[in-house]
């Protein structure tokens, strides 16, 4: 029997008490078309309330229970549907993110440089200083200032062993040590194949300071 005429025939049943204290009698069919229809009569008189809040009705949290355990499956293909939240998200001022985000970056990157310790600014490192960092890295195609500032100062493997480089000489001198080519690749924790001209001319002119 389709749901349509089972819900008719129960409107022509005599009017009860729909729930009762215990569930021991045997599940009928009538007894599922008694909640079926009490469930739907719920769901028309508050088209707009979730589960949470036609349970929290008179007899809803009953009648709910009893389809959950006799009649699940019907339960579940009539649910409310979920309720889709319809704010439209405010519109993005691309332009104005991407010249703040420049100004942010221009403001930050003589510190971040000069630490002693610090770690290869590579792109996502940079990002990382910036506010909404997570959605700066999703939108870089729409932040063309912001892509163009970071491929501009973004550092490279080579760039970063001449900076530890300077930092190797620096501690040298600062404890009377001789500037040596292998105590600088040694300081600098750099492996002699990855040296190269680059390198290897800041080595001479260390050594040579």
């Amino acid at each position: 029997m389709s749901v349509t005429k089972l819900l008719e025939k129960v409107r022509r049943l005599p009017e009860g008490v729909l729930v009762p204290s215990h569930f021991s009698k045997k599940v009928t069919v009538q007894n599922a078309a008694e909640y079926r229809y009490s469930w739907v009569d719920m769901l028309k008189r508050h088209p707009s309330a979730g589960v949470k809040e036609l349970r929290s009705t008179e007899r809803g949290d009953a009648i709910y229970a009893w389809l959950y355990r006799n009649d699940k499956s019907w339960l579940m293909s009539n649910r409310p549907k979920r309720k889709v939240n319809s704010q439209s998200h405010y519109a993005v001022n691309y332009r104005d993110w991407d010249a703040k985000n420049v100004a942010h970056l221009e403001s930050v990157y003589e510190v971040m440089a000069n630490v002693r310790n610090r770690p290869r600014l590579t792109r996502t490192r940079i990002i990382k200083e910036l506010p909404r960092s997570n959605s700066v890295e999703k939108h870089l195609p729409d932040l063309p200032a912001t892509s163009q500032w970071l491929t501009d100062h973004e550092e490279s493997v080579e760039d970063f062993q001449l900076h530890r480089l300077r930092i190797a000489y620096e501690q040298m001198k600062s404890n009377d040590l001789e500037v040596k080519r292998w105590r600088l690749l040694r300081t600098a924790a750099i492996r002699i194949e990855l040296v190269t001209p680059k390198i290897e001319a800041e080595i001479r002119r260390l050594e040579q300071s």
